[in-house]
């Protein structure tokens, strides 16, 4: 049988070292990895500290208990509107390499690959998704890998841009605030921008795709850079990401009011952008405190007190992080099973 063009694992196993030179390396890259692991877990665990020690825990609890619980369950719900718009944007790059996953499985496939994510370090439980599309939907693991790649990278790139451009105005003003709109403007569109400029679709993407590994990483490369001049794919997920960034700087600003503070939408946009930043590189699950730290820092700086803003925060990891966790938790329990397998009623 032979192995499919565009499937990353390899045709045959990997040959083993001869020597203790690589044996050696790769120790060392272990022991770097680990030395690694343990800064961030420290760093992100310090930004926990700090922050609980800055501000009025008892405090923060009793204006919490204080949210309505309307506001709380309308909360609740729009995760369903953020959590569709992203299996959107995941859906149409996946389109985009001539594959195609029903919308309900991706929308649980979604939810695992999230929870996942916030469970392991840099978000590399993101990744769970391309075996899932191949083992229900029959989508083969490079474009399902390229998809994710590309949600990662630029993702990334706008929450950072979007959150910078929402702060603007505190360090801006005036002319000096349309240049800031401007470069932001500009720094969405630069990688549709650069692509097209050295040319999207060069031979990597064309050339013949073999059982090795080094051709089909460059066949996957190709494939991203693709992508990446594709301008109609550009501007769709821009405006998903964005989509996202807005249903979710509502549930911060429904939170907010329900508490009392009268929060700007554009704050708590770039609490969102910015914290969904920061936190991707925490080694503490779910993001926990250096996210948090964002959140409540831009909080307090637009006005809403050290209590007001830890209260938010911590409605916002009750109505966001536990509810998509549970379903993530679910929909991999659930997908995450061979075909075939699941028990059916009598």
């Amino acid at each position: 049988m032979s192995v499919p063009a565009v499937d990353l694992a390899p045709a045959a196993p990997a040959v083993l070292p001869v020597d203790g030179a690589s044996t050696g390396s790769r120790r060392r890259r272990v022991m770097v990895a680990r030395i690694t692991r343990v800064a961030s877990v420290v760093v992100s665990a310090g930004a926990l500290l700090i922050l609980l020690r800055r501000v009025d825990l008892p405090s923060a609890l009793h204006t919490a208990a204080a949210e309505p619980w309307p506001l709380l369950g309308a909360t609740v719900a729009l995760n369903a509107v953020a959590t569709w718009l992203r299996a959107g944007r995941s859906q149409i790059v996946l389109n985009t390499l001539g594959h195609r996953v029903n919308r309900v499985r991706m929308v649980g496939t979604q939810l695992a690959g999230q929870t996942l994510s916030w469970v392991s370090p840099v978000a590399a439980g993101d990744f769970v998704r391309p075996y899932l599309w191949r083992s229900r939907d029959g989508v083969p693991l490079t474009p399902g890998i390229v998809t994710v790649l590309y949600e990662r990278i630029f993702s990334f790139g706008q929450l950072a841009v979007v959150g910078s451009a929402c702060i603007a105005p505190f360090a801006f003003g005036g002319g000096l605030l349309a240049v800031a709109a401007a470069a932001g403007a500009c720094l969405l569109a630069a990688p549709w921008l650069l692509a097209r400029l050295i040319g999207a679709g060069t031979d990597a993407d064309q050339a013949a795709v073999s059982s090795g590994w080094r051709d089909r990483l460059v066949h996957a490369a190709g494939q991203l850079w693709r992508l990446a001049g594709d301008g109609r794919l550009s501007l769709r997920f821009t405006g998903l990401t964005i989509a996202v960034v807005t249903v979710s700087a509502l549930q911060i600003e429904l939170l907010a009011s329900g508490i009392g503070i009268a929060l700007p939408l554009w704050i708590a946009a770039a609490a969102f952008a910015l914290s969904q930043v920061i936190g991707s590189a925490s080694s503490l699950p779910f993001g926990i405190g250096p996210a948090d730290a964002v959140v409540v820092a831009l909080l307090v700086h637009a006005g809403t007190g050290p209590a007001g803003a830890l209260a938010i925060t911590l409605l916002s990891r009750l109505t966001v992080t536990v509810p998509l966790g549970l379903a993530g938790a679910l929909a991999y329990m659930r997908l995450g099973r061979p075909p075939g397998t699941e028990v059916t009623a009598p």
